[in-house]
């Protein structure tokens, strides 16, 4: 998920036991004004086959629990970072379904409710977990997104502050880390991009941010820091 756009995949006959439970899940996606794509796979198989990695896996339990185990095995494995929703149509596979360690276990039946309750939290946590992978000289660095406070140019290096006060000194260009940033990270100025989630209060001249350090807003950037933040917050509210 890039924050802009949740893939969500139905697999292994949803669509066809109940079109409702389907027509639900667009409906809470509108509602809640989250941009996203919802295909249909017949079977597991051809979800396996799939090269776009899913966000969001809706898979509905219908062959015997070993069964079912190893197919989801095989999901898992090949979307690593999916969240796996099992829908049953009744609590026959509750027990066993479990062993798999599915995000969320819902029935066909649940109303609008619990499934949007399981796609909000869904969300909320692929955001938490989303990583920015970095190299230098062989050396690779695996930081948490939500982690970072800011990002600042420094002649040919950048700096990464986090929330625990470290600081990575890496040779790269700002405008490359800035494309591997998610959307709620927001450019100030030419020299330093912030984290919206650590906004405490947005100024005329600068953000301050919670460990009390103000990043200047240039003239150029503004419209867009406060359009931005504008759709942060707003988008955080799922």
């Amino acid at each position: 998920m890039n924050g802009t756009e949740v893939k969500v995949a139905v697999c292994n006959g949803i669509e066809d036991v109940s079109d409702i439970f389907q027509k639900n899940i667009k409906l809470i996606l509108e509602m809640r004004k989250v941009p996203g794509v919802l295909k249909t796979y017949e079977n597991a198989n051809s979800l396996l086959a799939e090269t776009v990695k899913q966000d969001i896996i809706f898979y509905l339990l219908k062959a015997s629990p070993e069964d079912e185990l190893e197919i989801v095995g095989g999901l898992k494995r090949k979307h690593k970072n999916s969240k796996i929703i099992f829908v049953a149509q009744d609590g026959t596979y509750l027990k066993e379904a479990y062993k798999a360690q599915p995000f969320r276990y819902l029935y066909l039946s649940d109303a609008k409710e619990e499934i949007q309750e399981a796609i909000v939290n869904a969300i909320k946590n692929i955001r938490e977990r989303k990583v920015i992978t970095l190299e230098e000289s062989g050396r690779y660095y695996y930081i948490l997104l939500k982690d970072i406070l800011y990002i600042e140019a420094l002649g040919d290096d950048i700096g990464i502050l986090t929330t625990d006060g470290i600081e990575y000194i890496l040779r790269m260009p700002l405008k490359q880390i800035y494309q591997l940033t998610d959307y709620e990270f927001i450019k100030c100025n030419r020299q330093q991009i912030v984290n919206a989630r650590y906004i405490l209060s947005l100024e005329r001249a600068g953000v301050m941010l919670v460990n009390d350090v103000e990043i200047r807003i240039s003239g150029r950037e503004r419209k867009n820091v406060v359009e931005r933040y504008a759709e942060y917050v707003f988008k955080m509210r799922l």
